[in-house]
């Protein structure tokens, strides 16, 4: 018969190993939510950035000069066409541009003077530059505006460009459809990997399940603890995974220069979501799967277990 002393060791190297195995469960977990998280993100971000880089797109509406002498009912009406344009679906910002602007805009450009190079008169139109939302930046759109526009006797021309609108529709479908494919691919992954992790650490204590129900313990109890333990796992691998990709994005959007995009985006509700949705997805894996792997180990006669 063991001793006292023999049996408290025995307990607690059992005790220890099962911390072990618990902490190196959760880390394998915590890996594979985070390289879901990384993918996801690469697909948040560049879906954002999309949208970014067509906000970006000017939409530039150049004026007529006034007459002599009508400076004063010019700027009114620029102000009336100014508040026209914000009333406008599809617009987010407009910022008149004047001439002596547009001059030392294209002298800070091109280095050169074009009021010198033309004897003192400046050439440029003023302009009102128009910033659109990201989903009214189509040609259908900008064509239904701009003919708009040109009804306005104070309109002289629109300028936007139509070969990067058509690139960026373009490209921004194909780049949705992969980010797609690659989501829909890592979360396959993610769930059969975490699925196995936690089924492993189960079939090392599948002797102590049987040690239960020969005692006289209901599945419900066998389960219970496991069930515990499983989601216990899954979000604190979530919120590790959360805490790595927070970690990641910070580092990566300072040395790549783009701290304020990354900054915006990371304010966003949607990227919030991303983040939460992480450590439910962990949650629920947990859960559920070490549902199904106690499940598999109940009922089972020693012989199979050993097997």
């Amino acid at each position: 018969m063991k001793s006292f002393q023999e049996i408290y060791t025995e307990f607690s190297y059992l005790k220890q190993r099962s911390n072990r195995s618990f902490i190196t469960s959760t880390m394998s977990i915590a890996l594979v939510l985070f390289i879901l998280g990384l993918f996801s993100s690469f697909g948040f971000f560049g879906s954002a950035f999309v949208d970014y880089a067509k906000s970006s797109i000017p939409m530039r509406v150049f004026l007529n000069d006034p007459q002599k002498g009508g400076e004063d009912l010019f700027k009114q009406r620029i102000a009336s066409l100014s508040a026209e344009i914000k009333q406008m679906a599809g617009v987010e910002d407009v910022k008149f541009i004047s001439k002596d602007e547009a001059g030392k805009i294209l002298l800070q450009k091109t280095g050169e003077d074009v009021v010198k190079l033309m004897d003192g008169v400046n050439p440029l139109l003023a302009s009102l530059d128009i910033k659109l939302k990201s989903q009214y930046v189509q040609i259908d759109s900008v064509e239904k505006m701009k003919k708009v526009f040109l009804q306005n006797g104070l309109v002289a021309e629109i300028d936007y460009p139509v070969k990067m609108m058509q690139a960026i529709a373009k490209n921004s479908m194909s780049m949705y459809l992969l980010t797609l494919l690659l989501l829909l691919l890592t979360i396959v992954i993610a769930f059969y990997l975490i699925t196995n992790t936690i089924r492993l650490s189960i079939y090392a204590q599948r002797l102590t399940i049987r040690t239960m129900q020969l005692i006289g313990a209901t599945s419900h109890f066998v389960r219970k603890p496991f069930l515990r333990i499983g989601l216990i796992q899954g979000i604190a691998a979530g919120l590790l995974a959360v805490f790595l990709l927070l970690i990641l994005v910070s580092l990566v959007s300072i040395n790549i220069g783009t701290l304020a995009f990354s900054i915006k985006v990371i304010g966003q509700a949607h990227f919030f979501a991303l983040l939460v949705g992480i450590v439910l997805f962990g949650a629920v894996l947990g859960y559920s799967a070490s549902y199904f792997a106690v499940n598999r180990f109940l009922n089972k006669s020693l012989d199979e277990l050993m097997q």
